[in-house]
C-alpha cells in the first residue's frame, strides 16, 4: 500500500546518543571467534550452539548430557553424532604431554 502524503520525515542525526555505549554494545553482540579451530572449522552458523555442538558429539549442559542415576543404559537412545572427527581431533589434543614453562631461566641458575 502507498504511504499517506506528508508522512516521510528527513533524518536526522541523533546527536543525544551516546557514540562510544552503541560501538561497546555492538562489540558485545557481535559473534565471538571460537579459538579452538577444530570447533570453528565444523561450526555450522545456520544452526544454534545446541544443535552444533550435539552434532560435535559436545555437550551444552553437563548436567543434561550425563544424568544422576541411570536404571537400565540400554534403553537411552543415542545420540547421532554428525562429526565425529571433531571429538576425535579434540580427544587427541588432550592427550598430547603438557608443554612446562614455570622453569626458571639460565641466568638464575647460575
Amino acid at each position: 500500500m502507498p504511504k499517506a502524503k506528508g508522512k516521510t520525515r528527513r533524518q536526522k542525526f541523533g546527536y543525544s546518543v551516546n557514540r562510544k555505549r552503541l560501538n561497546r554494545n555492538a562489540r558485545r553482540k557481535a559473534v565471538p571467534r571460537i579459538e579452538c579451530s577444530h570447533i570453528r572449522h565444523a561450526w555450522d552458523h545456520t544452526k544454534s550452539v545446541r544443535q552444533n555442538l550435539a552434532e560435535m558429539g559436545l555437550a551444552m549442559d553437563p548436567n543434561k548430557a550425563v544424568k544422576a542415576m541411570e536404571v537400565d543404559i540400554s534403553e537411552r537412545r543415542q545420540e547421532l553424532i554428525r562429526k565425529p572427527y571433531v571429538l576425535s581431533d579434540l580427544e587427541a589434543e588432550a592427550s598430547l604431554p603438557e608443554k612446562k614453562g614455570n622453569t626458571l631461566s639460565r641466568d638464575l641458575i647460575d
